[in-house]
């Protein structure tokens, strides 16, 4: 009876373990799921129907640059987008021009060039658990971008914090665990890309992209940069 006993606990034991793992491999599942839902409603988010700010700076090796901009939906990139402070000062009518022309070139651009997708960064299907509480998933995820060159290969770490309540990625943050080579002559020792996103009804908006690199480039370039883009005041 003792030996019974003691096999009907092995079973029941061996059945609780196997249930807990298929509940925690359906977590991830879906947890893979949401992620992926979020991404695709930040990439069918229509942006230009937004008005926004945007306040950037850079710091190239000391060479600082600020900017506060303002884009409001309109038929012309003039009548879009306003340049209200460079460097802290109001631009000139020149600066003006210059940035506006700028605008038009990198729209042009944009008709020839896919530009990165969130999803390119994130391989969803390595997505990892770490921790979860009533409001956050943490996970772990392989960065899959390719133009990180291939000697960025397990050298770069991801994580994602997922908002569970408005359920929508809310942060990415991506770090270098070892030097990698993005292109030919250059080394990068230090890597950070951080991108939070906001939700606003039923649209998911950039809510800050910050960057820090350092490294080198031809071997006697150094290359010591910090970036930050902010966007605030999105309205309808």
């Amino acid at each position: 009876m003792t030996l019974f006993k003691l096999l009907i606990s092995l079973i029941v034991c061996l059945i609780a373990n196997q249930a807990h793992s298929e509940t925690i491999k359906t977590d991830q599942l879906e947890h893979q799921n949401n992620v992926r839902a979020s991404f695709k409603l930040f990439s069918e988010t229509q942006r230009k129907k937004f008005s926004y700010t945007i306040t950037k700076y850079e710091n190239e090796e000391g060479d600082v640059t600020s900017s506060l901009e303002t884009y409001s939906p309109a038929a012309s990139i003039a009548q879009s987008w306003s340049l209200i402070e460079l460097n802290g000062e109001i631009p000139t009518k020149a600066q003006v021009n210059k940035y506006l022309k700028n605008k038009s070139k990198k729209k042009d651009n944009s008709k020839n060039n896919q530009s990165i997708s969130i999803s390119q960064l994130v391989d969803i299907d390595t997505l990892q658990i770490l921790n979860e509480d009533n409001e956050f998933i943490k996970s772990s995820f392989k960065v899959g971008y390719s133009r990180f060159g291939e000697t960025a290969k397990n050298k770069l770490e991801g994580i994602l914090t997922f908002d569970k309540n408005n359920q929508f990625v809310q942060n990415i943050e991506i770090i270098n665990n070892d030097h990698f080579s993005p292109m030919f002559s250059a080394d990068i020792n230090k890597l950070k890309l951080t991108l939070s996103f906001i939700k606003i009804k039923n649209a998911i908006l950039p809510l800050s992209t910050k960057m820090r690199l350092v490294g080198s480039m031809a071997m006697f370039i150094e290359i010591d940069e910090i970036s930050t883009v902010d966007y605030s005041n999105y309205t309808l």
